[in-house]
């Protein structure tokens, strides 16, 4: 088992090592300014939102992540942040499932999330939320007096990121299926008899009080951070924010979000194996990973969450699932027919895992994403010269030029106040809807800074009229249709901006700046 936990952590370090999270420099410049000014209460580094009650929900991941790159460098964090991930797993793990099974599942449960993965606070998250179901389930089944420590598990994981509220929540939910089945709802109310079907294992009323208690203290506990009660502030506008779910990559529904061949063999594994053994598995567990899967259908970004739950309950039903298999009679032509099968199946699959791992490894390198080369020109150009940076780009450029305020970043997406939104003014600015030179004005921006695909992307708008007229009704077939490569619209920034003036004064393959 040590020899297979450091295998799958090099395995995905090879092929992560070149990529950088767009969050990656306001993190480790954030991490920098807080053990020199302490912590923020307004916002750092954008010119559009100065004013705005940044809270810095992540600030203990900053400073631990600011210290280890000083001194050790990027490598050794990329490292730490895949220890953790990968020890989720094996916290999950019971001990009488066989090695053969775990590591064929853990490894496909890594590779369908490996498009998540890098030095990112979300890997935290899922260390954390496994260790709490380790918890509750040792309480449920041996009294464990661990289950007293969870409230200092909260205080540690309020000041480490704002998923703390995922821990509260499978806290509360696993209270509400204890008293359904305590209360055997599931005979008394007509329309729920259909959950009768699952395996239920009845907790004493004195073990779901106890688990009353411990949430309880929790929820104060959470209080315990530099912002008091207004951390819930910062969770309920993320997560009620439906603006994301249509402008932000990993905010959007699963099957708006691209092609993703190994995360549909992960969810059709689960569901076929649940199928054929949810009368065997308990109702809490089968509740919790199809919560879970469904809040990854509405938005990618719970994929993580819903394998660290998935992945366990699958481990538990492949013994239940070979028993049945193995009650069928095959011939031997049924035998060689399962085989070859199975064999291109597996082929199948390491084909689809090269181009896959491929394009991970390509995707967000520093080389062929980030304005690496144009920082250097940027930082001749005037600092009372308001820029209009790409919102993928923000975070570099808060890390590469820190005396430069920026127009947005990834800590804004939901920022709203009187009126103000300036992630909603940039995306009706790059999207050069009507009337976006006012925002440009409003914000007193002298220099724009985009992606050079943007003017490459100018010269091939070939999609017929009618095609783009039909698309544009409807915002889900607009944003597939982008994804696709197909423009819906005429608006390219590019081409306005140059239209009314500006002047390209830099360029290279990544980026390119325009000039008022």
């Amino acid at each position: 088992y040590f020899l297979f936990f450091i295998v799958l952590v090099l395995s995905l370090f090879v092929v992560l090592h070149r990529s950088l999270d767009p969050d990656f420099g306001w993190h480790i410049k954030t991490g920098e300014l807080i053990l020199e000014r302490g912590i923020p209460m307004v916002d750092w580094y954008s010119y559009t939102m100065p004013a705005f009650p940044w809270i810095a929900h992540e600030w203990l991941v900053d400073i631990f992540m600011y210290t280890v790159y000083s001194y050790v460098g990027f490598y050794a964090l990329l490292f730490i942040f895949l220890c953790w991930y990968v020890l989720s797993f094996f916290i999950a793990k019971r001990q009488e499932q066989s090695f053969t099974s775990f590591s064929l599942v853990v490894g496909l449960s890594c590779l369908a999330t490996i498009g998540f993965l890098g030095v990112r606070p979300q890997m935290l998250t899922v260390l954390l939320v496994a260790v709490l179901l380790k918890i509750i389930d040792t309480f449920l089944d041996n009294s464990s007096r661990l289950i007293y420590t969870v409230p200092l598990l909260l205080v540690l994981w309020v000041n480490l990121h704002g998923s703390f509220f995922v821990g509260l929540f499978i806290l509360v939910a696993i209270i509400s299926l204890e008293l359904y089945k305590h209360w055997n709802l599931g005979n008394k109310v007509r329309w729920l008899h259909f959950l009768n079907n699952f395996h239920y294992k009845k907790q004493p009323l004195s073990k779901i009080l106890t688990l009353g208690v411990v949430l309880f203290i929790s929820c104060i506990a959470t209080l315990i951070n530099p912002y008091g009660i207004r951390i819930y502030i910062e969770v309920f506008r993320t997560i009620g924010d439906n603006f994301l779910k249509f402008h932000i990559t990993e905010w959007l529904p699963l099957l708006l979000s691209g092609f993703q061949p190994i995360i549909y063999v992960y969810i059709a594994i689960y569901l076929g194996v649940l199928m054929k053994s949810y009368r065997k598995l308990e109702f809490n567990k089968v509740f919790l990973s199809l919560f879970f899967l469904l809040l990854s259908l509405s938005s990618i970004r719970y994929f993580l969450l819903f394998v660290i739950v998935a992945t366990p309950l699958i481990l538990e039903a492949i013994p239940y699932v070979r028993t049945q298999l193995s009650s069928f009679k095959y011939t031997t032509l049924k035998r060689i027919d399962i085989i070859m099968a199975g064999s291109l199946f597996i082929i199948l699959i390491c084909i689809v895992s090269y181009f896959v791992v491929s394009d991970i490894a390509k995707h967000l390198s520093k080389s062929e994403f980030y304005p690496v080369k144009a920082v250097s020109f940027l930082k001749t150009q005037p600092l009372s010269d308001n820029v209009l940076n790409d919102y993928g780009w923000g975070g570099y450029l808060i890390w590469k030029i820190p005396e430069r305020k920026f127009f947005v970043d990834g800590r804004m997406p939901s920022w709203r106040e009187n009126g103000q939104f300036a992630f909603g003014d940039y995306i009706t600015i790059m999207q050069a809807k009507e009337g976006f030179e006012t925002y440009l004005s409003k914000y007193n921006v002298a220099l724009v800074m985009i992606p050079t695909k943007l003017k490459q992307a100018s010269k091939i708008n070939t999609t017929p009229q009618f095609v783009k007229d039909f698309l544009k009704q409807h915002e889900a077939l607009n944003l597939l249709s982008a994804a696709l490569g197909i423009y819906t619209s005429n608006n390219n920034l590019y081409t306005k901006l140059t239209e009314q003036g500006w002047m390209e004064i830099y360029e290279d393959e990544t980026a390119l700046i325009l000039k008022k």
